[in-house]
């Protein structure tokens, strides 16, 4: 389909608002081309039938911009600008790991990282400035085993160059259901096991290493989001930043820690400065006593403990004579403190009880046996990201062109048993478009003359275990699949 491609002239200061301003009033993709100190020039896609006039007149209002910028407009054409790129798409070399290059292209055997990838209309073949900045950060800083998440992850490049770098657990999001389809092939062209999902869909787990090369204003907005989703002493990567807005960028990243000094009051809503309002020590600190204190301002209740004991004769209020306290008081109280402790105790023994058997093996004995007087279980533990499917493949059986057959391998890479977990089979067509999903629970996979016993011992510590399975797929013509594992709820 083809595009209608506009350029604007804009001041440098209004490129942000007003490249937000153009996504809301519905151009398909906003980016810089050049920043000057003065001025910025953008360049937007918009639908073919769209009025120009219209959408500029609508981001110029929502921008509060003066007037309508200049632009120029031009047709573009799909085919034209893909083929085109793929004849100036050359293999890229990043550190002494990493290798990008398109299908067509062999790697030189030095390299240990090979990522091919071809120029599709998702954005990311390596070739871009801010796209070889992530990765020469991953390329120096990561050893394997991380959990990753490229959020805005486009064709995928990112997640796949992490899979490619020894990363255990990789995901990527897209708001665009179009760079989530060519993500997910990407990486199966690429044979890494990756989940490429729209946000919505992403799965709550923490990660060690979160990279987003998108626009500055988004990734201020996300910040909170990125933060959320990187583990304690993991590390965060961004990239798609204007030498101008990185401080403004940073500031953002910043005030997840801190705020910025910034403090709300509780009481009027106002948001001020902390920092600027704290005293030094030694310093005089006044305060302005408040309407609602009466008789507590400070001023006055000085005057009044003066009065007061000027009198010491005088008889104390009737509210202030308190009986004399009993001397078993403080041994009831003891008592009932005890007793207090040991019913927390317990229920934090009865909400806790499959981390404790995992912290403390010895104790699942007898957490077992209280169970039994209790009638509860103590199931166990369910930790996805240290589950992973070793490999997996899918066959066509030979006698029934309608049954197909899957062989997977689950490993248990934590240092505890765990649950087995439920698999979800998607079966795709030549576009990789789902056709046939299928969810998988252990009892289905598990051998039936065992599975009983093997659910209730869990995978063991570092194990593996095989399974195959057939079943019948019906008229259904699959040229690919995915295979994913998770915990239901």
């Amino acid at each position: 389909m083809p595009w209608l491609a506009l350029t604007l002239e804009v001041d440098a200061a209004a490129a942000d608002a007003l490249s937000d301003a153009l996504l809301d009033a519905g151009a398909r993709s906003v980016w810089q081309e050049s920043a000057e100190k003065q001025n910025c020039r953008l360049a937007t896609l918009l639908d073919i039938d769209a009025d120009p006039i219209r959408v500029l007149s609508a981001a110029t209002h929502r921008a509060s911009l003066a007037k309508m910028p200049r632009f120029s407009a031009a047709r573009l054409e799909d085919e034209d600008w893909v083929r085109r790129s793929q004849a100036q798409f050359a293999p890229i070399a990043i550190g002494e790991r990493l290798w990008i290059g398109p299908s067509w292209r062999e790697p030189p055997k030095s390299a240990a990282a090979v990522v091919k990838l071809d120029p599709g209309i998702a954005f990311g073949t390596g070739s871009h400035a801010t796209t070889k900045l992530v990765l020469d950060y991953m390329e120096k800083n990561m050893r394997g085993g991380e959990r990753f998440l490229d959020y805005g992850c486009g064709s995928g490049i990112l997640a796949i160059a992490a899979a490619k770098l020894g990363a255990s657990h990789v995901d990527a999001v897209d708001i665009d259901p179009d760079a989530v389809s060519t993500a997910a092939a990407n990486a199966a062209a690429n044979g890494v096991l990756m989940r490429a999902a729209v946000p919505e869909e992403l799965a709550l787990i923490e990660y060690d290493l979160v990279v987003s090369n998108i626009l500055a204003q988004p990734l201020i907005l996300l910040a909170p989001l990125l933060a959320a989703r990187t583990r304690r002493g993991g590390r965060i990567a961004l990239s798609g930043i204007f030498e101008a807005q990185a401080a403004e960028v940073a500031a953002s990243c910043s005030q997840l820690a801190a705020r910025g000094g910034k403090v709300r009051c509780g009481k009027c809503g106002t948001v001020f400065d902390g920092v600027a309002g704290l005293v030094e020590e030694g310093g005089e600190l006044l305060l302005e006593p408040s309407p609602q204190l009466g008789l507590f301002d400070p001023a006055r209740r000085a005057a009044h403990s003066a009065a007061a004991f000027d009198d010491e004769d005088a008889p104390l209020p009737e509210f202030l004579t308190k009986p004399e306290p009993s001397e078993r008081s403080p041994w009831l109280w003891g008592f009932l403190a005890v007793v207090a402790a040991a019913a927390l105790a317990a229920q934090a023994a009865y909400r806790y009880r499959t981390e404790i058997a995992v912290l403390a093996p010895g104790a699942r004995g007898a957490l077992l046996s209280a169970c039994r007087l209790l009638r509860c279980e103590v199931p166990l533990p369910r930790r996805p990201e240290l589950m992973s499917i070793e490999s997996s493949d899918l066959q066509a059986e030979a006698r029934s062109e309608r049954v197909i057959v899957l062989n997977a391998v689950l490993r248990n890479r934590a240092p505890f048993p765990q649950e087995y977990p439920a698999l979800e089979l998607t079966l795709t067509d030549e576009a990789d478009r789902s056709i046939l999903r299928r969810v998988l629970v252990p009892a289905d996979y598990l051998d039936p003359s065992r599975r009983v016993s093997l659910m209730a011992q869990g995978l063991a510590p570092g194990a593996e275990a095989s399974f195959r399975i057939s079943f019948d797929a019906g008229r259904v013509r699959a040229t690919g699949y995915r295979l994913y594992l998770f915990f239901p709820q």
